[in-house]
C-alpha cells in the first residue's frame, strides 16, 4: 500500500502548519466524488441487471412448477378414472362427430361396472341393449382427459366445442402443428385442424393475493394403445415353428403397409424404415421415443412425414391382459390346459359350471382340443415321421373308440350313391331273369389340415338299410307283373356263393384304408376319397359284406335276381321289351356308419352316425313314371347291363344346385338351399328328415337326389386321381381337397385358433362314455343305447367355426341370444315337432364368455421335430420369468419382479390365474381405435415379404413357402395346404387354391378394409367390453347381422370374387320358415368356406394384441407465469409416458386379485397403479 503524505510540519505544539495553495484540496475532493458517483451508478445498473435476470428465472420456474403440477394433477385424474380395470378409453372421433378436436381422450365404464361377474348372460344381454342408447351410454362416460372446468369437461359433446386457441388467455395448444410437423398455422389442412389438441387454461390464483393469479396451467391425455406400435423384432423367415407361431400371434405391426392408399395427402412412409434384405430396418426396435424414430429409418425422413402420423403410430404403448368387462386379469388356457386335470368345477360332470355357458360346449372339449397337438398317450392326435405331422385317431381301434368325441374325429361320408342298372340272366331257351346290378359309390372325406392315418387294425362298414323308392317293372304288350316293390331289397337281399339263397337280411360295404400290403394309409389333408366295387363286370358277392376299392369303376357292382323280395324271382320271354320306372314308397333313405376293430362286425365295432330321411325323395316331376323307355331284354347280359337309376345322398356343396333346366326333375331335398359352411354340421356324418320336412331338408347337411339314365355316361361323378371332388361342387369343377377344421400340431398361441375347436357343434352328453366290450358294441336302438344317436347330443343348434365368427343364427330372433324352439338336429327324440329344446346364438355366447375373460399364453411343450431349442412346459415358464427366452407370442414380454417366487406361482394349480400379472402385452391395440393407419398397419403384420407363408402341401407332405412377395396373407388355418389366393380368378386350379383357406390381400384392399373397420367403430363405437367388438348387436337392424369386423369385410369388398362365383340365396329361396331368416337370405351358399374372409380368419394373428382401453399414456402439460398485470412473462411445455402397471396402489391386494367389494376401498377407486417412465422438457418448436 502507497501513502501520500501531505508537506505538513508539526510544531512542537502538535498542530499543522500549512505551506502552499490553499485552493487545490477543493478540486480534489469534487473529482473524487464524481468518481464516487460513475461507480455507484455503474453498481445500480448491474444490480438492475441482476435483478431482472433473477426475476426472469423465477418466472421460467414458476411456469416450469406450473407445467410439473399440472402433469400431477393429470396423472391424478388419470389414476382416479382410469386406475381401475373397468374402463375404456376412447378418442373424441369415435362418437363420430364432424367438428372440433378429434384427438382428445374420454373414459367410459365397461358393460360390466354394475354388474354381478355370475354367469348371467341373460342379465349382460340387456344390459348391452339398453348400451345401445345414447341416452345409457353416455351416461357410462366419465370425462374428458383434459384440464378445464369439471362440469365442461364431463360433458360428452365437450371437445365438439374446441378449437385452435384464438385467445392465448383461454387455452393452449398442447399438440400443435409443429408436433403434426406442419410449421405455419396457415398450413393446417381441415382434417390437420382436427388433429389438434388444445386445453383450457386453469387460473393459479396467488394465496397471498387472492385478487392476482401465480401463473396459469393446462394438460391433455392421449392414449398411446390406439396407435400401432412400430419397434418389432426383425423375424427370421427361416424358424418354422415360429412362422406358424405368427399365423397365430403378428408379433407386430407393419410400417410397409402405410401407403398413401385411398388417402391421397399421406405421406409414403413404405420404404423408409426397409433394410437391404427388403425387411424392416433392424435398428427399428432401438427407436424408443417418438423423436428417436427417424434415426432408424433407412432414408432421410422428415419432421412432417413423421408428424403427419403422430396420431397413428406409437414406439411405446403396452399394456396389461387386463378383463375390462368384469375387472381383475384375464386367465390363461394354455396354463389351465396343460394341467394334468382341470379344476374340480370344471370337471366333465352335471354341473352347469363344466360348461363354458348353460348348456353350452364343454371345458373338457375345449381342453381336448388345445392339447391335440400332443402325442395320443398325452391326450393328443399327432404322430410325427420325420418332420410330417400326422392326425392319428389312436393307436387302435379299442383306444380310439374308449376317448369320447372320437366320433366327431373321423372321416366323413360325403357320397353315398347307387347306381342300379338291369340285364337278363337266361334260364331257359324262352326265358330270363331280370337281374338288378347295384354299384356303390362312396366317398370318405377328411376334413382335416393334417394327413389322417388310421389305426391298423381298423376299417369302416357302411350298412345299407332302405330307400324311399319303389321298382316297377312294364312289359310292352304284357302289363306290369311287378308293382311297388322297395327297390331295397335286391339291393340288400344280394345272393350268396352258388346262388344259395339270401346272404344277408342288409349289405355292408367295407372300407379299409390300406395299401395292398396291407399298411395303413394316410388320407391326405381335405382330400375326399373315391371308392366303388373293384369288378370290371358285375358279380355275386361272397358274403354279406362287399369290400369297396380305390377308384371308380362305373361297369363293376354285384347283382340279385331276388327282384321281388324274400328269392322272389322274375322270369320274363327273353324278347321282351321292358321299362323299368319308379315311385315315392313311404320308406327312409338309410345307412349306418360303423367303426370296426380287428375282431370285426359285430364283435369289435362302434357306431359313428347315421344317414336318413323319409320320404325325402318324392319327385316333383314325371321323371320316373312310365314314358315308354324301353329296352330290350335280350340285348342286355351281364357285361352289358342296362342303367336305370342313380340314387343316393351327397354332402352340400357350394354348387350343389342343379342347372336350373332340371328344376322340374328334382327331390324336394334338392330344391333346397341354405348356408351349409355357417350352420350345417357337415362334419358331423349323421342327420335324420322326416316327412320332407322342410326346415330339416335345409338344414341337414346332406342332399338326397336320384336320376334316371340310359347310359353309363349319364353317370356323372367327377373323378381325379381316383378322388371325388367336394367344395365348390361335386363335379370336375369341384375340390379333390377341402379341409374345413384345423388340427393344431404345436401349442395354441391366439384365442381366435379356437374357431376349429368346434365349440358350436353339437356336444355330447357328459355322461354318454361307453367304454366296455358291451357298452362300446351295444347294438339297441332304445333310448337309453350306447351307439351315438341324436338324443345323445345337446347344445342347439350347430353352428360351424362359431368362436371369433359374429353371424346372426336364423334359428334365433335377431334381437335375442336364445330362444325356444326346434332342433334342426332331427331324428326320434331329438328334433321332433315335441322336442323344444333352448337354441343358443352359440357365437355370441362364447365370444363374451371367452374374450375378456381368457387369453392364450403359448405355454406348453414345444418339442416338435420343427422346434430347434425343444423346452417343456415348465422350462417356457422358468425361461420366461427368469428373462432368459420371451413366451412363444412374443408380444407378451416378462413384467417380472422376482422371478423364483413368479415361477412357482405359475407352476401350481393356480398359475392359470396369475401368468397375466407378470405379463406386459407390447403393442397392445385398442380396437376403439379411429386411426385408418394405425389400423392398416396392424392388420398388415403378416406382410408376405417378410413373413412368407409357410404351407404344407396337400399331396406332397411337404413343407412350401408361398411364391408370393408381395401382399398380406390371411390363413384360416395357422397351417394351411396351399399358397394364398387373389381376390379373383378362374379356373380348376385357381378354385383349389382357394379352397384351401389362404387369402392374399392387395395394398389397395388392406387400406379399404382398414378404412371400413373404422367406419364400424364410429358407427359402434366405443367398445364397451372386447366381446362387444367381436360380436353382433342384439338389435333388429343391419349391425344386428354380424359384427363390426365382419360388416368391414364385407363392405370392403374383399369377398367379392367369392360372393359372385357362389350361389346367391334369397328370401325366396328359402322353403321353411326361421326365426331370422335374414341371418341367411341374401347370402350365398358358400358364406364362410374356406376362402371366403371371415373376421375370425382376421383375428387369428392380431387377437392377441387387441384391447378395449389404453394402458400407456402420453400427458402433455404446460405452465405460465404471470406479472402483477395477469401478463404472461413466462412458458412452459412438459411430456410424460406414464405406463398402467399389475400392481394395485395398495399393494396389500396381489396384482391378480378380481375387481370388486373384496378389494381393499383404495383400490376400487384408484386401480392399479401407473408409473413415469419417462419425462421430458419440450419447446415451443416441437408443440
Amino acid at each position: 500500500m502507497h501513502y501520500h503524505y501531505d508537506s505538513r510540519i508539526l510544531n512542537h505544539s502538535g498542530h499543522v502548519e500549512r505551506q502552499g495553495s490553499p485552493g487545490f484540496a477543493l478540486i480534489a475532493t469534487i473529482s473524487v466524488m464524481v468518481l464516487l458517483v460513475m461507480i455507484a451508478l455503474a453498481m445500480l445498473t448491474l444490480s438492475t441487471i441482476e435483478t431482472r435476470s433473477q426475476r426472469g428465472s423465477l418466472a421460467e420456474g414458476e411456469a416450469q412448477a406450473n407445467a410439473r403440477m399440472a402433469l400431477m394433477i393429470a396423472l391424478g385424474e388419470l389414476q382416479k378414472n382410469v386406475g381401475p380395470d373397468q374402463r375404456i378409453t376412447a378418442n373424441f372421433s369415435v362418437l363420430a362427430h364432424d367438428s372440433g378436436q378429434q384427438q382428445v381422450l374420454g373414459v367410459w365404464k365397461s358393460i360390466g361396472d354394475g354388474l354381478s361377474d355370475n354367469g348371467d348372460l341373460a342379465a349382460l344381454a340387456s344390459a348391452y341393449q339398453n348400451s345401445y342408447s345414447s341416452e345409457d351410454r353416455d351416461g357410462r362416460f366419465l370425462r374428458w382427459l383434459v384440464s378445464g372446468n369439471i362440469r365442461e369437461v364431463s360433458e360428452i359433446s365437450f371437445p365438439g366445442t374446441l378449437s385452435s386457441p384464438t385467445s392465448p388467455k383461454n387455452s393452449v395448444n398442447l399438440i400443435g402443428p409443429r408436433t403434426l410437423g406442419v410449421d405455419d398455422d396457415d398450413n393446417l389442412t381441415a382434417e390437420q385442424q382436427q388433429m389438434l389438441v388444445s386445453a383450457n387454461l386453469v387460473q393459479n390464483m396467488n394465496s397471498l393475493q387472492p385478487t392476482q393469479t401465480a401463473g396459469a396451467y393446462a394438460w391433455m391425455i392421449g392414449g398411446e394403445n390406439l396407435k400401432a406400435r412400430v419397434d418389432f423384432d426383425h423375424p427370421d423367415p427361416s424358424d418354422r415353428a415360429q412362422q406358424l407361431v405368427d399365423r397365430g400371434a403378428s408379433p407386430g405391426t407393419n410400417l410397409k403397409a402405410l401407403k398413401p392408399g385411398n388417402t391421397a395427402d399421406a405421406p409414403d412412409l413404405s420404404d423408409k424404415f426397409l433394410g437391404a434384405d427388403g425387411g424392416l430396418s433392424a435398428t427399428l426396435r432401438k427407436a424408443i421415443t417418438w423423436n428417436s424414430l427417424s434415426l432408424a429409418s433407412t432414408q432421410d425422413v422428415t419432421s412432417r412425414q413423421l408428424g403427419y402420423f403422430y396420431h397413428d403410430l406409437s414406439t411405446c404403448s403396452a399394456g396389461l391382459l387386463t378383463n375390462t368387462k368384469w375387472g381383475g386379469l384375464r386367465k390363461d388356457l394354455s396354463l389351465l390346459t396343460e394341467q394334468e386335470e382341470l379344476p374340480s368345477s370344471m370337471q366333465l360332470s352335471a354341473d352347469q359350471s363344466a360348461n363354458i355357458f348353460a348348456e353350452g360346449p364343454f371345458w373338457h372339449d375345449l381342453r381336448t382340443y388345445m392339447r391335440s397337438y400332443k402325442p395320443f398317450d398325452e391326450g393328443g392326435l399327432i404322430e410325427w415321421k420325420g418332420d410330417t405331422p400326422h392326425y392319428t385317431l389312436g393307436p387302435n381301434w379299442l383306444e380310439v373308440v374308449r376317448r369320447r368325441g372320437w366320433q366327431h374325429r373321423m372321416p366323413v361320408v360325403s357320397k353315398w350313391l347307387w347306381v342300379l342298372s338291369y340285364f337278363g340272366k337266361p334260364v331257359s331257351d324262352t326265358e330270363s331273369q331280370l337281374c338288378m346290378v347295384v354299384q356303390p359309390i362312396m366317398e370318405v372325406w377328411n376334413p382335416f389340415n393334417l394327413p389322417l392315418q388310421m389305426p391298423a387294425d381298423s376299417h369302416f362298414d357302411f350298412k345299407f338299410w332302405s330307400f324311399p323308392m319303389n321298382l316297377f317293372v312294364k312289359v310292352a304288350g304284357g302289363g306290369t307283373p311287378l308293382v311297388n316293390r322297395g327297390i331295397f331289397y335286391p339291393v340288400r337281399e344280394n345272393e350268396s356263393h352258388g346262388d344259395q339263397g339270401i346272404a344277408a337280411p342288409t349289405v355292408r360295404y367295407e372300407i379299409n384304408l390300406k395299401d395292398q400290403s396291407g399298411s395303413p394309409v394316410a388320407m391326405q389333408p381335405g382330400e375326399a376319397m373315391l371308392f366303388s366295387d373293384g369288378s370290371n363286370s358285375p358279380r355275386l358277392p361272397s358274403s354279406k359284406i362287399i369290400p369297396l376299392s380305390r377308384g371308380l369303376e362305373i361297369r363293376g357292382g354285384t347283382y340279385s335276381s331276388n327282384i321281388n323280395h324274400n328269392s322272389g324271382k322274375l322270369n320274363l320271354p327273353k324278347n321282351s321289351a321292358i321299362e323299368v320306372y319308379y315311385g315315392p314308397r313311404n320308406e327312409w333313405f338309410y345307412s349306418d356308419n360303423y367303426f370296426v376293430g380287428q375282431g370285426g362286425y359285430a364283435n369289435e365295432w362302434a357306431y359313428q352316425g347315421d344317414v336318413m330321411t323319409q320320404r325325402s325323395m318324392n319327385s316333383t316331376s314325371s321323371h320316373f313314371k312310365p314314358n315308354n323307355s324301353y329296352f330290350s331284354l335280350s340285348g342286355t347280359s351281364i357285361t352289358n347291363p342296362q342303367p336305370s337309376l342313380i340314387v343316393g345322398a351327397i354332402l352340400r356343396t357350394e354348387h350343389s344346385i342343379p342347372d336350373p333346366a332340371e328344376m322340374g326333375e328334382l327331390t324336394s331335398s334338392e330344391t333346397t338351399r341354405f348356408s351349409p359352411y355357417l350352420f350345417s354340421p357337415l362334419t358331423l356324418g349323421q342327420c335324420d328328415v322326416r316327412d320332407n320336412d322342410p326346415f330339416k331338408l335345409e338344414t341337414n347337411p346332406y342332399v338326397f337326389f336320384a336320376r334316371r339314365v340310359t347310359d353309363f355316361d349319364d353317370v356323372h361323378v367327377a373323378l381325379e386321381n381316383d378322388n371325388g371332388h367336394l367344395g365348390r361342387s361335386h363335379g370336375a369343377e369341384g375340390q379333390t381337397h377341402v379341409p374345413l377344421r384345423e388340427i393344431p400340431i404345436q401349442p395354441l398361441t391366439s384365442l381366435a385358433q379356437l374357431q376349429h375347436a368346434g365349440l358350436g357343434h353339437y356336444a355330447i352328453k357328459y355322461d354318454f362314455e361307453p367304454k366296455t366290450a358291451a357298452e362300446l358294441s351295444d347294438t339297441s336302438d332304445a333310448y337309453d343305447t350306447n351307439k351315438l344317436k341324436p338324443w345323445h347330443l345337446r347344445s342347439h343348434p350347430n353352428i360351424n367355426m362359431a368362436f371369433g365368427n359374429s353371424f346372426a343364427s336364423p334359428f334365433i330372433p335377431q334381437g335375442s341370444m336364445e330362444a325356444n324352439g326346434i332342433s334342426p338336429l332331427g331324428g326320434g327324440n331329438g328334433g321332433q315337432a315335441d322336442f323344444n329344446v333352448t337354441l343358443h346364438d352359440k357365437s355370441w355366447k362364447l365370444n363374451e364368455v371367452l374374450w375378456d375373460d381368457w387369453f392364450i399364453s403359448g405355454a406348453g411343450d414345444w418339442n416338435h421335430p420343427l422346434v430347434a431349442d425343444k423346452r417343456t412346459r415348465n422350462e417356457v415358464i422358468t425361461d420366461f420369468t427368469a428373462g432368459i427366452k420371451p413366451l412363444p407370442n412374443k408380444r407378451y414380454q416378462a413384467n417380472v419382479p422376482d422371478s423364483t417366487t413368479a415361477a412357482n406361482e405359475l407352476q401350481s394349480s393356480d398359475g392359470y390365474q396369475k401368468l397375466a400379472s407378470y405379463i406386459s402385452s407390447k403393442g397392445a391395440f385398442n380396437v376403439n381405435s379411429t386411426s385408418k393407419h394405425a389400423w392398416k398397419a396392424v392388420l398388415g403384420g403378416l406382410d408376405l415379404s417378410t413373413r412368407p407363408l409357410q404351407y404344407f402341401d396337400k399331396t406332397a407332405s411337404t413343407w412350401e413357402n408361398d411364391p408370393a412377395s408381395d401382399g398380406y396373407a390371411f390363413s384360416r388355418f395357422t397351417l394351411p395346404n396351399g399358397s394364398s389366393a387373389e381376390a379373383n380368378g378362374a379356373g380348376v386350379n385357381y378354385w383349389q387354391q382357394r379352397w384351401l383357406g389362404a387369402r392374399k390381400l392387395t395394398d389397395v384392399e388392406l387400406d379399404t378394409l382398414a378404412g371400413e373397420i373404422v367406419q364400424q367403430v364410429k358407427l359402434r363405437g366405443p367398445f364397451l367390453s372386447l366381446g362387444e367388438f367381436i360380436n353382433r348387436r342384439l338389435v333388429n337392424d343391419d349391425t344386428g347381422l354380424e359384427g363390426a369386423l365382419q360388416t368391414a369385410i364385407q363392405n370392403a369388398g374383399i369377398n367379392a370374387g367369392f360372393e359372385a362365383d357362389s350361389v346367391p340365396l334369397k328370401p325366396s329361396s328359402l322353403q321353411a320358415s326361421y326365426a331370422n331368416s335374414k341371418a341367411i337370405s341374401d347370402g350365398q351358399t358358400g358364406k364362410g368356406a374356406p376362402g371366403y374372409i371371415t373376421q375370425a380368419d382376421v383375428l387369428m394373428s392380431i387377437a392377441p394384441a387387441l384391447t378395449v382401453r389404453c394402458d400407456t399414456f402420453t400427458i402433455r402439460a404446460y405452465g405460465e407465469a404471470h406479472d402483477k398485470n395477469g401478463d404472461v412473462i413466462a412458458r412452459a411445455w412438459c411430456e410424460a409416458i406414464v405406463q398402467r402397471s399389475p400392481e394395485y396402489v395398495d399393494p396389500s391386494d396381489p396384482p391378480s386379485a378380481a375387481s370388486g367389494t373384496a378389494l381393499k376401498p383404495t383400490n376400487q377407486t384408484f386401480g392399479r397403479r401407473f408409473h413415469i417412465t419417462s419425462f421430458r422438457w419440450l419447446s415451443n418448436d416441437e408443440i
